[in-house]
């Protein structure tokens, strides 16, 4: 069963999806409503967002598409709204076609993908996490080599056994190397 919250206008979507065995309904807002207070429910699988256009939940499609999968119907078929809708991380955007039946498949991909998407985002940022340690590493030994008029084993050596010796990471050392350069 999908712990769910709706965002739309029509009131009737309730009713509509209250009859189906997969969802467990935890809400219906307006797109007015604060989308901080209607993400901020940790339970909830995914949200759906039954628009007719972007405008009104535009400047907080991002905030929400972080936290959790966001399914939006809508009748906007146009290009700019749906590249700015995927560019924001909606897992889903259907035109025209809000139909409970084909609810629960839409969902299993949805939150698939946000799943995916935010593995992705995790490795980014280890990726990126691993490079700004490297560089710093490089950095630093080319100050120490510049300091002791040393090679760059030497430098990275007396590094590794600081490191070591203080139990913790060279990346951590090589920032130290480098903010106390900055201080003579």
């Amino acid at each position: 069963m999908w712990r769910l919250a709706i965002i739309s206008e029509d009131k009737n979507v309730p009713a509509v999806l209250s009859g189906l065995d997969f969802v467990n309904l935890s809400g219906h807002f307006s797109p007015d409503d604060d989308p901080e207070s209607i993400i901020a429910d940790e339970t909830l699988d995914a949200l759906l967002l039954i628009t007719q256009g972007l405008e009104k939940v535009q400047d907080s499609l991002s905030r929400m598409a972080e936290k959790l999968p966001v399914l939006l119907f809508t009748d906007d078929d146009r290009v700019e709204q749906i590249n700015l809708a995927l560019k924001n991380g909606i897992s889903s955007y259907v035109i025209r076609g809000f139909d409970p039946e084909r609810l629960e498949p839409l969902l299993k991909v949805a939150i698939t993908r946000y799943r995916q998407r935010m593995e992705q985002h995790e490795r980014l940022l280890r990726i990126e996490s691993a490079l700004a340690e490297r560089k710093a590493i490089e950095r630093a030994k080319g100050l120490i080599m510049q300091r002791k008029q040393c090679s760059e084993d030497v430098a990275y050596q007396a590094m590794r056994r600081l490191a070591m010796s203080t139990n913790r990471k060279i990346a951590d050392i090589a920032n130290d190397v480098i903010s106390a350069s900055g201080r003579l």
